[in-house]
């Protein structure tokens, strides 16, 4: 009768380390959303503000004529600015800089933009002014 009885199979050493690195990925995950979630403003501010910062160094590296790059610079930090204020964090002004990234993709798509495409760019910014902002 006790040759019957079954011994109980260990875990092997491969399925323990395969667990281990299941559970510490998982916390990892779980890790991130609780990040994601309590610090998304700031990520969206960071994401935002590199964006200027690309979109500057295209800009200036090809500058169509009748623009100084100073008035560039300028607006552009303006805008940057105002990303860092938080005063662009709202419903409205959502679906103004969604418009303002769509312009610029448009414009940089023939890896050249205009003086037209500028200028557009430009004015779009312009009216996140101040005045603008609720």
């Amino acid at each position: 009768m006790t040759d019957q009885v079954t011994k109980k199979k260990k875990m092997g050493k491969g399925c323990k380390v395969a667990l281990i690195i299941f559970g510490l990925l998982l916390l990892l995950l779980i890790a991130a959303v609780v990040v994601g979630y309590f610090y998304c403003e700031k990520i969206g501010t960071i994401v935002l503000e590199k964006m200027v910062d690309q979109v500057e160094q295209k800009l200036l590296a090809d500058l169509p004529d009748g623009f100084e790059e100073q008035d560039v610079k300028t607006q552009l930090r303006d805008f940057r600015e105002l990303i860092r204020s938080g005063a662009l964090k709202n419903e409205k002004n959502a679906k103004r800089i969604e418009q303002l990234g769509q312009e610029v993709s448009m414009a940089l798509s023939d890896g050249k933009v205009d003086a037209d495409e500028l200028e557009r760019i430009l004015k779009l910014m312009r009216e996140f002014g101040p005045a603008t902002i609720e």
